[in-house]
Parts: C-alpha cells; structure tokens; sequence
C-alpha cells in the first residue's frame, strides 16, 4: 500500500465522465487532509459545471479541464471512467486507449470483459464502486479484480 501511495505523487490521473461520484473521488484523491496526492488530475469537459467547480476547488495546479475526451487519455497514465452505463460504447469507443494506461472503471453494470474490450489495448483494467463519502476518505470502495 505504502508503495502504491509514494507512486500516486507521480502520476496523472484522467477522468472521463465527470459526476457525482468521479467527483467524490477527486475530492478525497485532492482532500487537504491526505498525506500524498496525485502530480495532476485531469478532467474532460463533459459536466462543464463539475468540472468547473472542481477546477475552482482546487485550482489549475491540481486541477486541469481537457479540450476533450482523446486529451484527456493523452495526458493521463490512470483512467477513471465514469459515464453513464447507456454512454459507455458510444464515448469509449471514439477513444484511443494505449496499453500504458491504467483503467478504473466505476461503471458497475459494465463488465470486466467488456470494459477490456472498449479500452484496449489497455489491459490492466479494474472496476471499482465507490460511494460519496469518498470525497471525505471514509467509507470503503470495493475493486476487482
């Protein structure tokens, strides 16, 4: 875990799909109170409003809107997807995905299999169902694999 944490520092996180809960997850990602924090978040500019807020929130050192989706996955090497199930082929499949990209999805009704097949050639893929209280790093997130 502690390895994972120092690693977070580094990295660029991409959000596709910016709601309630992609929200909640930034949040508690940016809380003041963690100890370690992702070098960059970058949102795309689906929820202009959310990612606005976000933006403000935390300001253009942390927080980044994307022109687009593809700019997004451009400039991230982790993937948090988070569009409504009945979006998912149709935003997906426009995108580029690259086999260095780290895709979480928290995209419940979408499979393991299926989320493989819309991101590839990513390959390391995970689902995660997170609630709100995320956004003050409590509560427990569930993954797999």
């Amino acid at each position: 875990v502690l390895a994972a944490m120092v690693a977070l520092k580094d990295l660029t996180i991409g959000v596709i799909g910016v709601g309630t809960i992609a929200s909640s997850c930034i949040k508690g990602l940016l809380c003041p109170d963690a100890s370690i924090h992702p070098k960059r978040i970058i949102l795309s500019p689906r929820n202009a409003e959310k990612s606005a807020q976000l933006l403000h929130e935390f300001g253009a050192e942390k927080v980044e809107i994307a022109q687009n989706n593809q700019a997004v996955l451009d400039a991230a090497e982790v993937i948090l997807i988070a569009v409504l199930v009945p979006q998912a082929d149709s935003v997906l499949s426009e995108l580029r995905f690259e086999s260095r990209h780290h895709i979480i999805s928290l995209m419940a009704a979408v499979s393991l299999s299926l989320l493989v097949e819309l991101t590839a050639p990513a390959t390391k893929c995970c689902i995660a169902i997170p609630l709100p209280i995320v956004a003050k790093r409590r509560g427990v997130t569930l993954m797999m694999p």
